[in-house]
């Protein structure tokens, strides 16, 4: 996987991504016909559709780190966004589509009022806490 940080923050590393992504190393695995190595997939790897992708967090946030990794079903072109989700993106030159997918986390969290218009969400799954006051 060739990882490239966006902007001077270093919000993310290259180890920290993996470590969440993957849980551990990434590994490589043979693809299926031409046998060069490939990445194995990040956990919640799913195809999403271009209604979902377009509805996504992917236009309302600014990616924290880019990616380039070749799967055994394409070159993916990596977005890792924040609040522990990211998409992916592999274009099919010769078939003229490009398909999208997540990855990480797909979040199930638990609701909590902490305060006048101040409300605390943990992740069931892996833990993420986000806070978000709704006050004006």
């Amino acid at each position: 996987m060739l990882f490239e940080v966006i902007g001077t923050a270093k919000q993310l590393t290259s180890d920290q991504a993996i470590k969440k992504y993957w849980g551990g190393e990434i590994e490589s695995i043979p693809h299926p016909k031409h046998r060069y190595g490939c990445d194995t997939l990040p956990l919640g790897w799913a195809e999403i559709s271009h209604e979902e992708f377009a509805k996504s967090n992917f236009f309302h946030y600014t990616p924290l780190a880019l990616a380039w990794s070749r799967t055994t079903i394409g070159d993916a072109r990596m977005f890792f966004m924040p609040k522990d989700g990211g998409f992916a993106m592999i274009g099919d030159y010769l078939g003229g589509k490009v398909s999208v997918f997540k990855f990480g986390c797909q979040h199930d969290s638990t609701e909590e009022n902490v305060g006048n218009c101040l409300t605390k969400y943990t992740c069931k799954k892996c833990g993420l806490v986000d806070t978000v006051d709704s006050s004006d």
